[in-house]
């Protein structure tokens, strides 16, 4: 079990193009819950250390909606489309720039007032708190010393 990374079903119209879809909630926290039931932590690794830490805060999220730490999308990552379309994150459908007409200068574009307009809005979770792993373990990182005093 501890070869599997697990992740969770979201919606997203710039990404999966799936905005339209429902989710089970419930179905899906006790297929979650069993399967971290079957996941051993004693192998010890970077990867599984994030990946159990991801797992343990899945549950939060499942039973709230909401992320469980502050994000660090558009502070630590991005999500860039085929077409050069910058946006925080594969769930936050906010298109910010395009760097083929930044001159491909994402500075440029991290740095504009909507960024740091939508940086607050996710610091304050008026995004679509989602918990996925592309976003989940730099934000894990990124909040390292609160999440384990969490687990102390």
């Amino acid at each position: 079990m501890n070869d599997f990374h697990i992740n969770i079903y979201h919606t997203s119209q710039h990404y999966y193009g799936n905005a339209e879809e429902i989710k089970e909630g419930e179905k899906i926290e006790n297929e979650v819950s069993r399967i971290i039931s079957f996941k051993p932590i004693i192998k010890f690794s970077a990867v599984n250390f994030l990946d159990n830490l991801f797992l343990k805060e899945m549950s939060k999220y499942l039973k709230t909606g909401k992320t469980p730490v502050p994000c660090k999308a558009l502070t630590s990552s991005v999500f860039v489309d085929s077409l050069g379309n910058v946006y925080p994150c594969t769930i936050f459908g906010v298109k910010i720039g395009n760097l083929r007409e930044s001159g491909y200068d994402l500075e440029k574009i991290l740095n504009s007032r909507e960024s740091k307009l939508l940086r607050m809005k996710i610091r304050n979770l008026k995004c679509p708190n989602c918990w996925t792993a592309c976003e989940a373990y730099q934000t894990i990182l990124g909040n390292g010393i609160r999440m384990l005093l969490d687990l102390l």
